[in-house]
């Protein structure tokens, strides 16, 4: 196959084992993250990115910005307005806590803050710290995407959220825990607060163990079964 070639939309793409040419410093589609697509000569996620939402070239107007591969208004499922993308701060190395914080070179960001690993109930997927809970592009395992459709539940694709836990904007939360969507969707704690049994507050309540910033109840959560941090096996509770 050659390089060069182009598509209707005028993104070049790499051939493989091609060489010589203009292009020749194209990269390969296979050079990207699962999570996002070649456009041209980068890497973009088609899901957030407003110059290309859900394809290559695919610009959201003024004021729009992209929310699940759509040109939205408003940023949904705890995410925030940064420019002209929505971003999760909990987990956005770019936008760790703030907007436009960037995390080092070598630092991912786990709960908005930039560190050298991904912090308790979160995994390492290509460099952002994601939940395999409840994220769709990373559902059980890293790169593991659910179908349009489907809603990540406890670290499984399925067409609705399971016991416990509630549909935000395409994630299943726990509305207990959550301190995004603190006793309801979109209610975000204020920085510093944790989510206790639905209610935003300073410390967890009583029966309740502070893990990574959230209230959990060690005797139940398969996350931290007996001690922050203690995952049970798949298929144990």
């Amino acid at each position: 196959m050659g390089c060069g070639s182009s598509g209707d939309d005028g993104a070049v793409v790499a051939g493989v084992g091609g060489a010589g040419g203009d292009d020749a410093s194209v990269p390969e589609a296979s050079v990207c993250p699962s999570t996002q697509q070649l456009c041209g000569a980068e890497c973009v996620n088609i899901g957030t990115d407003a110059y290309h939402c859900g394809g290559c070239g695919k610009k959201c107007g003024t004021g729009e910005v992209c929310v699940n591969l759509v040109c939205s208004l408003t940023c949904a499922g705890g995410a925030e307005k940064c420019g002209n993308k929505c971003v999760d701060l909990s987990y956005d190395p770019k936008n760790c806590g703030l907007c436009g914080n960037a995390c080092k070179e070598g630092e991912v960001c786990g709960s908005g803050k930039c560190g050298v690993s991904c912090t308790v109930g979160t995994t390492n997927c290509s460099g952002v710290c994601v939940s395999l809970d409840k994220d769709p592009g990373n559902c059980g395992s890293c790169g593991k995407a659910c179908v349009a459709g489907q809603l990540c539940s406890a670290g499984n694709c399925e067409l609705s959220c399971q016991q416990g836990l509630t549909d935000c904007s395409g994630l299943c939360v726990n509305l207990r825990t959550d301190p995004l969507n603190c006793g309801a969707c979109g209610t975000a704690c204020a920085p510093g607060e944790m989510c206790s049994l639905g209610v935003c507050s300073l410390s967890c309540q009583a029966g309740l163990a502070e893990c990574n910033d959230t209230c959990v109840n060690t005797a139940n959560d398969n996350q931290n079964c007996g001690a922050c941090g203690t995952k049970c096996d798949a298929g144990e509770i």
